[in-house]
């Protein structure tokens, strides 16, 4: 009788205090570790009768759309009053880091938090020194000086983000305008397309590249075309493969700017 009274005045202590167990808040923070969820922080549980009241945070891709981060909110609500039907939760949804590894997500990042969009993200390392390069897409209503100090704000701010980083240099553009292209000459394919057949490995191998495609943006010609390897080639060597291709068409075709080499198995094309 001693021992049932403990319990039960414990409990009845504990549902004044609004007091929770520790596996109540694993449980919780279970449900809402759903897909896209990278982790869930700040758990806090408060029992008023047999209602629930949850308070937590999402961590999720920084690249994600607001849209897509609220139907993820959406989601690990529904996963917790699925298992709790008398909860009432509110769900914070916060950006996880960056890879460290990733400069051109890091870059595009950072232009959006100052109302810009970044494109044509290069990271170039000459003597021992690392610097970016980036176009950052702006509306065309925007007055010079406005333009120019988000640019240096970007610029600060991946600094900042990656010490690295000796020299960021960004250009600005209104926004719609990359992409453009101009035609290109049949007479300029053509001799694009013999340099390419000239590639000794492909003539070793027998490989037909296919899917030419010559466009012309502002000095700059940018090729993309598919090659097809064995099934069982290694991504390192395949890599490795469009790499000596690319650096055989810069040696031959001036003014060339990027360069687009997509690899399949047979079959595919």
């Amino acid at each position: 009788m001693v021992w049932v009274s403990l319990q039960l005045g414990r409990k009845a202590i504990d549902d004044l205090l609004d007091s929770v167990s520790p596996e109540l808040s694993h449980r919780i923070a279970a449900a809402a570790k759903i897909a896209d969820v990278r982790e869930v922080r700040q758990v806090r549980v408060r029992r008023s009768g047999p209602a629930l009241f949850v308070d937590l945070a999402l961590v999720i891709d920084p690249g994600e759309s607001l849209e897509r981060s609220h139907e993820i909110a959406d989601q690990a609500e529904a996963a917790i009053k699925a298992q709790f039907a008398h909860a009432d939760v509110v769900v914070h949804v916060e950006p996880g880091p960056v890879a460290a590894e990733d400069p051109g997500a890091t870059a595009r990042r950072l232009a959006a938090r100052h109302g810009s969009s970044a494109h044509d993200i290069r990271v170039i390392e000459e003597d021992g020194c690392r610097t970016m390069e980036l176009h950052l897409e702006m509306a065309e209503s925007l007055p010079l000086d406005e333009a120019h100090r988000r640019a240096s704000a970007v610029e600060s701010d991946l600094k900042a983000a990656m010490p690295s980083l000796a020299k960021v240099i960004t250009h600005i553009e209104p926004a719609g305008e990359s992409g453009r292209v101009r035609d290109v000459d049949p007479g300029e394919v053509e001799r694009i397309s013999a340099s390419l057949l000239r590639f000794p490995e492909l003539v070793q191998l027998g490989i037909q590249p296919h899917d030419l495609s010559v466009r012309r943006t502002e000095d700059e010609l940018a090729i993309s075309f598919h090659c097809t390897l064995a099934a069982a080639t290694s991504i390192k060597r395949a890599h490795a493969f469009t790499e000596r291709i690319e650096q055989y068409l810069r040696s031959q075709i001036p003014n060339l700017g990027r360069v687009t080499v997509h690899t399949e198995p047979p079959g595919e094309h």
